[in-house]
């Protein structure tokens, strides 16, 4: 969201030139976005864009806010999958609990 740097006071290109690695939050369900997987992969096309792919972290959620429950598993493991579809270097995820999901 171009505003977001009004919002902010953030500006991706100057974190890119000022940090070792600069963190998107790319939060498609926190977000209310109508086609999540679009959303992340616009993400990374700007990313990519910007020339960030090897210092840039995008951020998942794993956890919905709105439902007060995490994430069903596909759901987030298709976050994943769709950002490294996209060539996404380096992806991380908030919040974090060890036994959220069942080990397989």
């Amino acid at each position: 969201n171009p505003k977001s740097e009004e919002w902010f006071a953030q500006n991706y290109r100057h974190c890119l030139a000022d940090y070792d690695y600069t963190v998107v939050m790319a939060y498609p369900y926190m977000d209310k976005e109508k086609d999540p997987m679009g959303f992340l992969t616009k993400i990374e096309e700007a990313v990519k864009r910007a020339g960030g792919e090897e210092k840039t972290i995008l951020k998942i959620q794993s956890y919905d806010w709105d439902k007060k429950e995490w994430l069903k598993e596909e759901n987030f493991n298709e976050q994943i999958k769709t950002l490294q579809k996209a060539g996404a270097r380096n992806i991380g995820y908030y919040p974090d609990t060890p036994c959220r999901w069942k080990s397989r």
